[in-house]
């Protein structure tokens, strides 16, 4: 489930808000993504990879934004 992805509790509020909505944008969503990834990196699950030439945290934050991109097209939440 998409919301156990996040570390805030006012992600999870502005996400439920944008999607009652149906009001969201890309840059929402890459706001969503860096807050997962960062909650990742803070696990430990992902390596942090600031002042390096590493760019996995990066990718991951990429592949998170477009699996939230993919599941809201579904279920018919026009991003904007």
């Amino acid at each position: 489930m998409l919301v156990g992805c996040f570390y805030y509790r006012q992600d999870k509020e502005l996400l439920t808000i944008l999607i009652k909505n149906k009001m969201i944008t890309k840059d929402d969503i890459a706001d969503v993504g860096l807050a997962a990834t960062d909650r990742l990196v803070e696990l430990g699950y992902v390596k942090n990879c600031t002042d390096s030439d590493n760019e996995n945290e990066f990718e991951v934050q990429d592949v998170i934004r477009e699996a939230i991109e993919d599941r809201l097209d579904k279920l018919g939440i026009n991003i904007k």
